[in-house]
C-alpha cells in the first residue's frame, strides 16, 4: 500500500501548479478544485488532472524509496542470534529463519521509527509453514484486539 498524506499531496500540488492555475491566498484544496472545474476550456483542465496524476506519482516515487531504503537499513541492524526452535510450534530448530514480530513493509506503513523486535534484542525465528501464525499472534500481542486501522 502507498500513503501519501492529504497534507503532502496539497503541499506538491500547490508547487506544482504555481505557474499554471496557482492557489489564491487562504485557499483550500476543496476550494480550488471547485475553481478549476469552473475552467471553461476543457483541455485546460485535462491538463491539471494530468498535472495532479504526476505529481501524485512522484510522490508514491519517493514515498517507495523511503520505505526501501528504511527497510534495508533495519535489516542492517539486526543481528541474529542462534537459531532457536519455532517459536510458534516449537520444532523445525535447523531450518528456521528471523523474521520480525510484525512485518518491516508493515511498520514503516503504521510509522514506525525503528524496527520492532523482541525483548530479546533479535526477532522471532518461525519456519514458513508457521509464518501467518505468527504474524497474526504477534499483530494481536503488539495491539490488543483493536488493530489500527490502515
Amino acid at each position: 500500500m502507498q500513503r501519501i498524506t492529504r497534507a503532502a499531496f496539497v503541499v506538491a500540488l500547490k508547487e506544482g501548479v504555481s505557474g499554471s492555475f496557482p492557489f489564491q491566498a487562504d485557499e483550500t484544496f476543496e476550494d480550488w478544485v471547485a475553481r478549476a472545474r469552473e475552467i471553461p476550456n476543457p483541455s485546460r483542465r485535462a491538463m491539471l488532472a494530468a498535472r495532479m496524476s504526476v505529481l501524485k506519482q512522484r510522490l508514491i516515487a519517493q514515498y517507495s524509496a523511503r520505505k526501501s531504503a528504511w527497510i534495508a537499513s533495519a535489516r542492517l541492524t539486526f543481528q541474529p542470534g542462534p537459531r532457536k526452535a519455532c517459536y510458534v510450534c516449537g520444532g523445525f530448530g535447523p531450518i528456521t529463519q528471523a523474521h520480525h514480530v510484525i512485518p518491516l513493509n508493515e511498520q514503516f506503513d503504521l510509522v514506525s521509527l525503528r524496527p520492532i523486535m523482541s525483548t530479546n534484542g533479535s526477532a522471532r525465528t518461525t519456519t514458513s509453514s508457521c509464518i501467518s501464525r505468527s504474524i497474526a499472534a504477534a499483530r494481536i500481542r503488539h495491539w490488543g484486539a483493536e488493530q489500527p486501522r490502515a
